[in-house]
This record gives C-alpha cells, structure tokens and sequence, in this order.
C-alpha cells in the first residue's frame, strides 16, 4: 500500500467494504442479474450493496461505504472481521434466515490523489501505491492490466538494451484525473447528494458510454455526457478553486 504521506486525504474519501460469500441452498435469483450499487437509505453518508449470484446456492455480498474519515466508528464495524450488523440485516431481509457466510474479505481503499513514493530509475510503484487505481471509483482491474503490459514492454526492451530505465506508465488521460478531483470534492462537500448523482449518471449516459468512461477510455464525447448527465452546481463549485489554481500555476 502507499504510505500515508503519498496520500491526498484532504481531496477525497476512503472506500470501505466487507465482503461474504453467502450460502443459501435454492435462494432463487436470477444468474443472469448483478446488483451494483444498491444504494441504502437511513445511513450518514454514502452506503450501498453489491449482490452478484455465483450459482443456485451461493452469492457474494458486499457492503460498501464512502467516509472522508477512515477511523470513523462505520469504517471500524465494516472492518471487523464480525458480520456488520447493517449486512447482517441486510441479507436476513433479502434472502430471510436461511443463509450461512463461508468466507469474507474487507478492505479500505483511497480514493483520492496519490503521488507514487520513488526509489530510482530501475524500481516502479504499481497498483494502488502507483496511483493505477481510479481515484473516484476505485476501479483498477483494466488499468492493471494496461499498466502490467506497458511495465511488461519497459522491461524486455530494458534486458535488450541492457539499460534499466523505468518510467511510471501513463495509466489514464489527465482530463480524468481533473474530471475525478472535481467529482471527490463535491462529493466531500454534498455526501448526501452523491447517490442521486449515481443514478442520475446511470439514467442519462449509455451502458457503453459508462463503461469506457469507468475504464479509462472515454472519448470526448462520452466525457461531454458524463458532465451533461449531472447537476452542474455543485460541480461548477467544486471545480472553480481548482481552475484558479491552474490559472495561477
């Protein structure tokens, strides 16, 4: 992981998930259905539920959060290695009492800038401590994969050349590293807005516009919707101090 002093807390927000592979015998959802971002109301911030059935006895579950604090008392119960008690509800008012949890994972991932700890020209920092991750979705399975074949490249061509100089892969356009800070900023200031803005860019942009967009490879088209689809106030706000500090520089 980056060590703390790489990470640009103040602009964004820690990811916060526990996570069960859930057995219940014949539980009788769809195969052909996932459940992404099941936003859950009655919750102080942001909070949704992943569903994605494995086959007819088993699910995987996760619980997610979004928490500009990452030592705030949700993140410390969705951290535990104990059932949280909101997933526990959870799954006995969506799949009744029938279940039983055969494994769990939970993790705490930065969403926010980070700037990639350097050693020298023959080492690379990957992954999320690489800054490969997605700072306002915490995707980062297609950007891994660009990122590992550009490393893959850098380093046949530096056994051929018998020159080990190493340079961070450029991992997404820079126009989304802006449009992502702008996004974690006024998500900081309006949580409680954040969900809406969630549907209301599902609703108003194409499952193929979201995908690139989501995978780093959007056209200028697909930004220009991605931006129409959402309520420009709290956008314009958010970005405003960032432009003047662009301007300044």
């Amino acid at each position: 992981p980056p060590p703390l002093e790489a990470l640009a807390e103040s602009q964004g927000v820690w990811q916060v998930f526990h996570g069960v592979e859930v057995h219940q015998p014949h539980h009788g959802l769809g195969l052909s259905k996932a459940g992404l971002m099941d936003f859950q109301a009655g919750h102080a911030g942001i909070h949704f539920v992943y569903l994605l059935p494995l086959d007819e006895h088993h699910l995987l579950v996760e619980w997610t959060c979004f928490e500009a604090d990452r030592h705030s008392e949700i993140c410390q119960i969705l951290l535990a290695p104990e059932l949280p008690w909101m997933l526990a509800n959870w799954l006995d008012e969506h799949l009744g009492k029938d279940w039983a949890v055969q494994r769990s994972e939970t993790g705490c991932l930065p969403m926010m800038p980070i700037t990639p700890p350097h050693i020298n020209s023959r080492y690379l920092s990957a992954g999320i401590r690489g800054g490969w991750m997605r700072p306002a979705t915490g995707y980062m399975f297609a950007s891994c994969q660009r990122g590992a074949e550009d490393v893959a490249q850098q380093l046949l061509k530096a056994q051929a050349q018998k020159r080990w100089h190493l340079t961070p892969p450029r991992i997404r356009p820079s126009a989304l590293n802006w449009m992502d800070k702008v996004f974690l900023q006024a998500m900081r200031q309006h949580p409680e807005a954040a969900p809406g803005w969630f549907l209301q860019l599902f609703a108003n942009t194409t499952a193929a516009q979201q995908r690139r967009f989501l995978g780093d490879q959007p056209s200028a088209g697909d930004l220009l919707a991605i931006m129409q689809a959402l309520p420009p106030g709290p956008f314009v706000r958010a970005a405003l101090p960032r432009f003047s500090i662009s301007r300044g520089h």
